[in-house]
């Protein structure tokens, strides 16, 4: 039903957005790197979200939800909700579109402040095994 209410007001948005269901990844890519903004409204406790992550990696303003392992990734890089439902994800949106000043700065959080790079993944790695083997 959920899923239904989420449709139901894209369709208001007409051109605006677009409720798209699955997509390969390719295109997935493609229309992050074109997007501002991306809005990943998780209802259940993941634990580590992918489109998080690529939503952050190519520099979108990110609107979440504080479930599962997302607050671990997005936390200081993206708007969490506490409540996600159409009224907080809709001011949110509003928010941000009607200042143009504070969608960038969330966009260069993403941007600026993504530690989940191979090199940096790598690098965390091998200190955690330096450490191990001390």
């Amino acid at each position: 039903s959920y899923e239904k209410q989420v449709a139901a007001y894209v369709e208001k948005l007409g051109p605006q957005a677009e409720m798209t269901g699955f997509i390969p990844a390719d295109e997935v890519q493609a229309r992050q790197l074109q997007a501002s903004i991306s809005v990943v409204p998780s209802l259940w406790p993941e634990p580590a979200s992918r489109a998080v992550l690529e939503a952050l990696a190519c520099g979108c303003a990110l609107l979440t939800t504080r479930r599962g392992g997302i607050p671990e990734r997005a936390s200081g890089r993206a708007l969490i909700l506490e409540d996600p439902n159409q009224q907080s994800i809709a001011a949110a949106l509003r928010g941000w579109l009607a200042n143009p000043a504070e969608l960038q700065k969330w966009q260069d959080r993403a941007w600026q402040d993504y530690p989940f790079s191979f090199a940096a993944m790598a690098e965390i790695a091998d200190q955690a095994r330096a450490d191990i083997c001390r």
